[in-house]
C-alpha cells in the first residue's frame, strides 16, 4: 500500500467542503490518509473510528452522523455488498496520483473500475485502466483485481457484476471485478470485534485498545476475539471488562477449547502448580549458590 498520500491545498478553498464541520473535514483527511490504494475502505463506524480517529472520544452514533454528511456533500460513497458497508472516497483519482497502487481487498462500487499498477515480481509489472502524468493510459495487463490477464481462463473468485457504464467519470466502467470472498469475510469478522468491544465498553475505542484488539484478531482469529469479548462483558455485568481479562478467556480457550467453560477447581489447581514450580525453581537456586559457595571454599 502506498504510504503517501496528496492534499490537494485548494479543497480548504472550496465552498462544497467549507460547508462540512470543522470535526468531518478532519475526519475527511484522516480518510485520505487511511483508505486503501483505491481509496476504499469498511465504512462500519466503530471500524472507521478506529483507524481515523483512535484517540478522540467519539461514539458509534456520532460517527456515523460524520460519515452521513460526508456522504451527503459528496465526499464519500457509502454502499452495501454482502450484507457489509464500505466506503469509497469519490475523487480519489482526480487527486492522486501514486507511481503503484495495488489491487483492493473490498469490492468496488457497483460501475467503478480500480486503477493498478504494480509488480508480478522484481521483473514485471502489471497494470490495469493506469494513466500516467502525461495522461496516456496503459495498456491493460492484468484485471481489477491484479492477475495478469494471461491467467484469466484459470478459476476466479467469486465476481462482483458491474453493469457495464461510468460511475463519477472514472475509467471506461468496462469488465468485471472480482472479489475474494475470503478476505472479505476476514475484513467483517475484524470489524465485528471491534464494534463487540465498543459495545462492551459503551464508548469510544481508543488507539491503544484498537492495537491490542488488532494483536489478539492476529493470534486467535475474529470469530474468538468477538466471543471473547462478549463472555467477558457476561462474566462481569457489574463492571466494564478489560482486555486483560479478554486475553484470559482467549488462553482458557487455547489450552481447553474454544468456549470451555471457565472451572474454578482447574484453576486453583493451575495456581498450585505453578506455586510449586516456582518452589521448585527457587530451592533449586538456592541449591546451586550453596554449591558454588563449597566450590569456592574448597578452591581457596
Amino acid at each position: 500500500m502506498t504510504k503517501r498520500r496528496m492534499h490537494d491545498g485548494y479543497m480548504w478553498e472550496n465552498p462544497k467542503f467549507a460547508k462540512l464541520t470543522m470535526p468531518q473535514r478532519l475526519l475527511f483527511c484522516a480518510l485520505i490518509d487511511t483508505a486503501d490504494d483505491q481509496g476504499r475502505m469498511i465504512g462500519e463506524p466503530g471500524f472507521v473510528k478506529s483507524k481515523t480517529l483512535p484517540y478522540d472520544d467519539l461514539d458509534e452514533d456520532t460517527m456515523e452522523t460524520m460519515l452521513a454528511a460526508l456522504a451527503e456533500n459528496q465526499s464519500i460513497l457509502l454502499y452495501q455488498n454482502s450484507d457489509i458497508r464500505y466506503l469509497q472516497i469519490v475523487n480519489w483519482w482526480e487527486y492522486q496520483s501514486p507511481q503503484w497502487a495495488s489491487p483492493s481487498r473490498l469490492p468496488a462500487p457497483e460501475g467503478w473500475r480500480d486503477r493498478i499498477r504494480h509488480r508480478l515480481d522484481p521483473k514485471t509489472i502489471i497494470t490495469c485502466n493506469w494513466i500516467t502524468p502525461a495522461g496516456n493510459i496503459l495498456p491493460d495487463t492484468c484485471d481489477t483485481s491484479g492477475r495478469p490477464l494471461g491467467m484469466l481462463d484459470s478459476p476466479l473468485p467469486s465476481p462482483l457484476g458491474n453493469d457495464q457504464g461510468n460511475l463519477h467519470g472514472y475509467g471506461n466502467g468496462y469488465g468485471e471485478d472480482y472479489v475474494d470472498d475470503d478476505a472479505l469475510q476476514a475484513q467483517a469478522a475484524t470489524a465485528a470485534a471491534y464494534t463487540a468491544w465498543q459495545n462492551a465498553r459503551g464508548g469510544a475505542v481508543n488507539y491503544m485498545d484498537a492495537q491490542q484488539i488488532g494483536d489478539f484478531v492476529d493470534e486467535y482469529t475474529a470469530e474468538w476475539v468477538t466471543e471473547a469479548i462478549q463472555e467477558a462483558n457476561r462474566a462481569r455485568s457489574d463492571r466494564l471488562p478489560s482486555l486483560n481479562f479478554v486475553r484470559s478467556i482467549l488462553d482458557r480457550w487455547k489450552r481447553d477449547g474454544f468456549k470451555a467453560p471457565f472451572d474454578p477447581k482447574a484453576k486453583r489447581a493451575e495456581l498450585q502448580t505453578q506455586a510449586d514450580e516456582q518452589e521448585a525453581k527457587e530451592k533449586l537456586k538456592r541449591d546451586l549458590e550453596i554449591w558454588q559457595q563449597r566450590q569456592q571454599a574448597e578452591a581457596t
